[in-house]
């Protein structure tokens, strides 16, 4: 499976003026950092959750239709888009909604209707294409001990600027992150 960003968030969970105050910053020298830090911040906290956070459009490839089992997308879906594939013929169809469903549970799964049959796909990398928005919604949607964790990321990157520190005795706050994000993560049983 392959995976690919069509539409990115149109806003972050924190605005830069959140992120100032976290960051007890008063003058405006260095918005365009601290706004590339929350940018950061929220990619490694979508890592780190298996999910995105602000909706966004994503296109899951995959060479075949999965048959009887089924293909876990990835968390948090909120909607189907689209699903597409490549006939036997090479040429591109849209599925219809009936054919398929899709579960919404700690992972997403995509799988086939009851009473339903996947059309004949060519076998190819990319000849399934599903589309999915994700996202919990806007920045107010997102929960605020997600908004916390990106905070204290924006506070770490904007204070230690290089990839190493010397000459410092440094600790880290114990499990302050990983622990305001564990309820949010995408456990897979």
């Amino acid at each position: 499976m392959n995976i690919e960003l069509i539409t990115p968030p149109t806003e972050e969970p924190i605005t830069l003026a959140e992120a100032k105050e976290h960051l007890r910053v008063v003058h405006s020298d260095e918005d365009a950092l601290i706004e590339s830090l929350i940018i950061a911040a929220r990619e490694t906290v979508e890592s780190k959750l298996e999910r995105v956070l602000i909706t966004q459009t994503w296109k899951h490839y995959f060479d075949r239709f999965p048959g009887e089992y089924a293909y876990e997308l990835q968390a948090g879906i909120q909607s189907i888009a689209s699903v597409t594939y490549r006939d036997l013929d090479n040429v591109e169809q849209t599925l219809a909604p009936t054919v398929y469903e899709i579960s919404k549970d700690a992972v997403s799964q995509f799988r086939l209707a009851y009473g339903q049959q996947f059309p004949e796909a060519l076998e190819r990398d990319d000849s399934v294409a599903i589309s999915v928005v994700a996202g919990y919604g806007d920045r107010y949607a997102v929960p605020e001990g997600i908004k916390q964790a990106i905070k204290l990321l924006v506070g770490h990157y904007y204070e230690n600027r290089e990839a190493v520190v010397v000459g410092t005795t440094t600790s880290v706050v114990p499990m302050a992150v990983d622990l305001l994000l564990r309820r949010y993560k995408v456990l897979y049983i």
